[in-house]
């Protein structure tokens, strides 16, 4: 059966960044997309209500929602990567964590389950 995988980005520990600036995933050590330099992480007062760039960073996905690895290819057939972990988009800015979240959660369980 087809497995689900679900962990947060830098909030909740899927993600994780040291003092040089690298970020990483902290499981399977997939290609972490969107990454500036750490003095770009905020480009804006923190509580402005602006889009970060350190918001945007995550994994890159294919449309099924798996995690892409560094050849550009899904990583595994049966992963996938949804909510915060996802590349691209600003949960702050657009008061769309939880929705995104709960969305994509949804998504990825129906195509945990569908045959392939």
């Amino acid at each position: 059966m087809p497995s689900s995988w679900r962990r947060a980005a830098l909030y909740g520990g899927g993600l994780e960044s040291d003092y040089t600036g690298r970020i990483c995933e902290t499981i399977l050590d997939l290609p972490v997309s969107n990454v500036s330099k750490r003095d770009d992480w905020f480009t804006a007062p923190l509580l402005s209500g602006q889009a970060q760039p350190i918001h945007a960073v995550g994994l890159a996905t294919d449309a099924d929602l798996r995690p892409l690895g560094a050849d550009g290819q899904p990583f595994a057939p049966n992963l996938y990567a949804v909510g915060r972990l996802l590349a691209g988009y600003s949960p702050v800015v657009e008061g769309s964590a939880e929705g995104v979240d709960l969305a994509t959660g949804a998504l990825a369980a129906q195509k945990a389950v569908s045959p392939v």
